[in-house]
């Protein structure tokens, strides 16, 4: 069965926010003022669907109040001089509205359904050349360290069938581990595969890991790079979160964490709790801290036949693997 594009757009009595956004942030943020900036909802349906389940599983997802859609290519709604800019997932990246879609259609058509439901945004945009789209795309509308882009005029988009190529994930060619000439390598080059690499590691770590494979006698592989780049990451080792910390305050005093912020404040608070409660005899029926910072989870005592364990997680954004928005390790902090 084919792959069905569906296109759904606020109906134009009730505005458009998302448009309306997206152009306020453009001018104010990059000084690029569109005459317009149209937005519609796109889901590539691979289902194995027929035509009538089709139509019946567009029916599911759009709201005939307050919008309208169609299989294949909407009527525009902008001018033909317009340019639109297509962002959709990469292969692997989650897609939850994707899923969403897709437990509708198998609620609308009540079975299971195989295959997936891939989602993407478009914005039409009027009143920019193309450099100024290729720009607005390149720093506001999409990320591509997770998305993908498309952009043409909005006639080529109109005149041309309606895209169907799914970004599935996998590849139809056999994987390849390839090495990765390190040890020879000086430190502009190290600094190079780490940034084209996305390992985001410095040069003293770069080079602590080309003097080990220097013992090894040997290269290391493009895998075992990315391995040793997720486990020195600062979503899995925290490393400014636990190192020494050095400060200058507003008064030009200075001071200093030399056991860092985590184990000063987070495990420093911990185990204050701990010894509070031993030395006021409050755990004389078993301490409540039964188990913290040294597996997963944190245990404390609840009753004498319970306890509770406590999670609490930390992300980075993007992450390489099935990646969704959320707090970022890293960035912004913890």
């Amino acid at each position: 069965m084919p792959v069905q594009r569906l296109e759904i757009e606020g109906r134009a009595e009730f505005g458009d926010a998302l448009g309306e956004s997206v152009q306020a942030r453009l001018g104010s943020w990059l000084d690029l003022h569109p005459s317009a900036v149209r937005t519609r909802k796109i889901f590539l349906l691979d289902l194995g669907l027929d035509e009538r389940e089709a139509l019946a599983v567009a029916e599911a997802l759009i709201d005939p109040v307050a919008e309208r859609g169609s299989l294949g290519r909407l009527a525009p709604s902008a001018s033909a001089a317009a340019f639109e800019v297509e962002v959709g997932f990469l292969p692997g990246v989650t897609d939850a509205v994707g899923k969403s879609a897709k437990r509708a259609a198998e609620d609308r058509l009540g079975r299971k359904l195989a295959g997936q439901v891939y989602t993407a945004r478009s914005y039409q945009i009027e009143g920019l050349s193309r450099a100024e789209v290729d720009r607005a795309a390149r720093e506001l509308l999409y990320n591509p360290m997770i998305e993908r882009v498309r952009i043409e005029s909005l006639e080529s988009a109109n005149a041309a069938e309606a895209r169907t190529e799914v970004p599935a994930a996998g590849a139809a060619t056999p994987a390849r581990v390839d090495p990765v000439p390190l040890r020879e390598a000086d430190d502009a080059t190290l600094m190079r595969i780490s940034q084209e690499g996305t390992l985001a590691l410095s040069l003293a770590e770069m080079k602590a890991i080309q003097a080990h494979f220097v013992a090894r006698g040997r290269e290391p592989h493009d895998a075992e790079l990315e391995c040793l780049a997720q486990t020195w990451s600062e979503h899995c080792k925290h490393k400014i979160f636990a190192s020494p910390i050095r400060y200058t305050d507003p008064s030009g005093e200075v001071h200093e964490l030399s056991r860092g912020l985590f184990r000063s404040y987070v495990r420093g608070a911990t185990e204050a709790v701990g010894e509070a409660r031993a030395a006021s005899g409050l755990d004389e029926g078993g301490a409540f801290l039964v188990s913290v910072f040294h597996d997963n989870a944190g245990v404390v005592r609840f009753t004498d036949a319970d306890h509770l364990v406590y999670k609490v997680e930390t992300h980075n954004s993007p992450s390489a693997l099935d990646p969704y928005g959320g707090a970022m390790t890293g960035i912004v902090g913890v």
